[in-house]
């Protein structure tokens, strides 16, 4: 069956359409991506230890809930992929480092494909605004990552685009009530909902 897939800018609704599922008692699989919060600090200064950390961590979460029908998922093992080809574009890891990451994934994507019917939605927000919403986090992050923000949109597209069900949205202007309406209307039109 199908899952539904969150993937995207920080600070572009994913978390909080998926608290939005749980508050109206929605009948999903709600899978969050909780790793950031969990991870230690000291890897997480290293974009190769850190990548190759969330690895991990999405193929465990996700083989855990593979079975699992009606799932809708914050990002997911595969977005490794363009988070990998990012890192190397814009000089936060080396090739030899690429390659490494690369052929790991490659090594446990065969126990997580990707199904042409799944459905992924790319959520984005401008940088500033990913800027602001950061900052009332108590999150700072510097302008030079506007770079690595902008590669990874990209990449992202471009991995996802042919594999599955692909749909880019623009949720700066959206209120999250107005978020979660537009998406269980397309989860509607999908013939996705439970």
């Amino acid at each position: 069956m199908a899952k539904i897939i969150l993937v995207g800018d920080a600070t572009s609704g994913k978390s909080t359409f998926l608290n939005y599922l749980e508050s109206i008692n929605a009948k999903f699989n709600i899978i969050f991506e909780t790793g950031w919060q969990t991870m230690p600090p000291e890897i997480e200064k290293d974009k190769f230890q850190a990548t190759s950390w969330f690895i991990e961590y999405f193929y465990d979460r996700d083989k855990a809930t593979a079975g699992l029908d009606n799932l809708i998922m914050e990002r997911e093992f595969n977005y490794q992929y363009p988070v990998a080809e990012t890192s190397f574009l814009t000089g936060l890891i080396t090739q030899e480092q690429k390659n490494s990451l690369i052929k790991r994934l490659d090594e446990l994507s065969q126990d997580l494909p990707l199904d042409g019917s799944d459905l992924v939605i790319h959520c984005l927000v401008p940088n500033e605004i990913i800027r602001q919403r950061l900052l009332t986090r108590g999150l700072v992050k510097p302008k030079h990552k506007d770079n690595y923000w902008d590669v990874l949109r990209v990449q992202t597209e471009k991995y996802y685009r042919d594999k599955t069900d692909y749909v880019k949205i623009d949720t700066a202007a959206l209120s999250p009530d107005d978020f979660g309406k537009k998406l269980l209307n397309l989860f509607k039109e999908k013939k996705l909902m439970p």
